[in-house]
Formats: structure tokens, sequence, C-alpha cells
């Protein structure tokens, strides 16, 4: 594990693989499958291991004038945002919201919508690990990613 460091996207296409090979229980295949088919998940993780990576350094790069391989790490949260919008039924209204006076309402269902995605994939690794399908050594630490303590 400790050969992904900050690659947490590719860690957890590896463990979804893990889970798609051990999971038998429909709750925990119904979870896997909403967060495997969750694009906005997908792109939150890779955004952070982007800014986990190189990111968090980046704007002291540019004022160093140093080359820049790759955009920005809003450049990457503002695609993140915009298929959030894209997969929400009341995408128009999101869009008016944040062209208003409802800029704070726009914002708040957009970042509920990514908590959301986040919540499920939480809830995903916790029960996988309760139920033991990581192995017994995962489920004695599962009570450590209750999300609900």
């Amino acid at each position: 594990m400790r050969g992904y460091g900050h690659r947490v996207a590719d860690l957890d296409v590896q463990c979804c693989a893990i889970f798609h090979r051990r999971i038998t229980a429909p709750y925990l295949q119904e979870l896997l499958h909403g967060v495997e088919q969750d694009r906005k998940l997908f792109l939150v993780l890779q955004v952070l291991e982007r800014y986990a990576d190189t990111g968090r350094f980046y704007n002291l790069d540019v004022l160093a004038d140093a080359t820049q391989p790759e955009p920005a790490p809003e450049h990457l949260w503002r695609k993140v945002e915009d298929v959030a919008i894209a997969a929400d039924p009341d995408s128009e209204g999101i869009v008016a919201d944040l062209s208003g006076p409802g800029f704070d309402k726009g914002r708040q269902r957009i970042n509920r919508a990514l908590a959301d995605s986040l919540d499920r994939w939480h809830e995903l690794y916790y029960r996988a690990w309760t139920h033991g399908v990581i192995g017994d050594e995962a489920k004695r630490y599962a009570v450590a990613l209750n999300p609900r303590a």
C-alpha cells in the first residue's frame, strides 16, 4: 500500500477490484456499484491525488517561474464542479443560482453533491472492512472508519 503514495484514485481502483472478488452481500454489491458509477467521485479522487502530488506547490512554482507540466488544481476542480452540475436533474437551476443572487445556494448544492459522493465512498470502505472483505485484521480496525463516530 505504501507504494501508492498520494495515488488515492489508483488505490481505489485496486481496492474495488478486490471488493468485486470478495463482496457477496447484496447491500455491499449495491453500494460498490453506486460508488463505481459516480463520475464525480473518481474526479474528486484524481484532483485530491494531483493536489497532494504537485498541486499544493503550484502557485509557489508559478512565482518562481518554474514550468508547469499540468494545469492548476483549480482548473481540475472546476471540471469536478461541472460534472456535479451536469449530474444534477436541476442543472439549469444550479447554473441560474450561480449566475445571480442565489450564488451561495448554488455553491451549497454543488458542495452537497460532492460531499454525498465522498460519504458513499467512505460508507463502502467502512462496511467492507466491517464485513471482513479485506480480512480479519481490517475487520478489527473497522470501527476507526465509522462515519458516524
